[in-house]
């Protein structure tokens, strides 16, 4: 009865959210399973409490939280979701780099999708939309390195 369709399915997705943000931001070691067809590893991450920064925009566009790992010069973006289908808004994610005030040229960026675990195996590479994007030639472009489809 709730699986997540009809009336309880947004009550049951915010419940969701707000548990994995929780969890994330108490710390703990997570493990990621790698969601392309290149025969990546599975890898496990280690946030130390308070590491992971929760989105200030309650309904952000492409990223729920995110955590920079300083150490491997990566930035994990994570994106809490119920469903199997969420495409990501390549603009969310320009507006997060810019708002860090950080050189993509300088970092890795992975984009984590959070599913509760019994969909973990089901759920499929998602696609970056990158339409609409106002693009300004000399500053959006360069914070796209490396990020899209």
């Amino acid at each position: 009865m709730l699986k997540g369709s009809g009336k309880c399915g947004s009550l049951i997705g915010w419940f969701f959210e707000t548990y994995s943000i929780e969890q994330f931001s108490k710390g703990g070691q997570f493990e990621l399973k790698a969601l392309s067809d290149l025969n990546l590893s599975n890898i496990s991450i280690t946030l130390s409490q308070g590491a992971y920064i929760p989105s200030r925009n309650s309904n952000s566009e492409s990223v729920d939280g995110y955590w920079q790992d300083k150490n491997s010069q990566i930035l994990y973006l994570f994106q809490v979701t119920r469903s199997y289908s969420h495409p990501v808004n390549a603009s969310g994610i320009i507006a997060l780099i810019k708002e860090l005030n950080i050189s993509v040229d300088e970092l890795a960026i992975k984009l984590i999708f959070v599913v509760p675990y019994g969909m973990a195996s089901n759920f499929s590479k998602q696609t970056i939309n990158m339409e609409p994007l106002n693009i300004d030639a000399e500053s959006d472009v360069a914070a796209l390195n490396g990020v899209g489809p």
